[in-house]
């Protein structure tokens, strides 16, 4: 009887790129409670879209304003919010944990170039979420239900997206740099967080 022999194609992942490597090298560059950092903003923005689903649905109730004191326009303004966080920040925050696992992944050793940037840029990405979040549960702003992705008119919702942004462009400038000075093996998660770092460049 003989055995088959997997060819090259079909082998599994190698485990330089396996989720064991990635594992290892976050814990080696410390670059683990980042990346956890991330994906609590990640499933915090669903929930807060799943919260104001359902507080949707209830505010269109009959009779409900006259029970509880809904913000002026929270219906538009909340749907913006619903949409925003559940697909926007959602897929930015996932982005943010592919980009600081590919960072971690970059460098050889313990030697992260710009590590300063990491804290400052979850700080800034949960204070542009809340900011956007505000002007939905507020008597203020104006929602835009355009065709792609809507806004609500009121400074602080673009004071938001802004310093949201910038958090962005803190974890971006870091990966290139890690990437620029070695040489990272590619695999998905690597091509992932480069793919979407040139996406985001050309976006801004």
């Amino acid at each position: 009887m003989t055995v088959e022999q997997q060819s090259p194609e079909t082998s599994s992942i190698p485990a330089s790129d396996s989720l064991a490597a990635f594992h290892e090298a976050l814990h080696r560059t410390q670059m683990a409670s980042e990346v956890r950092a991330w994906a609590g903003l990640g499933i915090g923005a669903l929930a807060l879209a799943g919260v104001l689903a359902l507080l949707l649905a209830v505010s269109r109730i009959p009779g409900i304003e006259d029970t509880f004191p809904w913000p002026l326009g929270f219906f538009q303004k909340g749907l913006v919010i619903h949409v925003v966080f559940s697909f926007v920040v959602w897929f930015l925050a996932i982005f943010g944990v592919l980009a600081s696992a590919a960072t971690a992944k970059a460098v050889h050793g313990t030697d992260l170039k710009l590590a300063a940037l990491g804290r400052p840029g979850i700080i800034l990405a949960y204070i542009g979420s809340l900011l956007m979040a505000i002007p939905g549960f507020m008597d203020r702003g104006e929602a835009s239900l355009n065709n792609y992705i809507p806004v609500i008119i009121d400074p602080l919702y673009y004071a938001g997206l802004l310093i949201f942004a910038v958090a962005l462009v803190l974890v971006v400038i870091r990966l290139v740099a890690n990437v620029a000075g070695s040489r990272p093996i590619a695999g998905p998660f690597m091509d992932t967080a480069l793919a979407g770092s040139i996406i985001l460049i050309i976006a801004f």
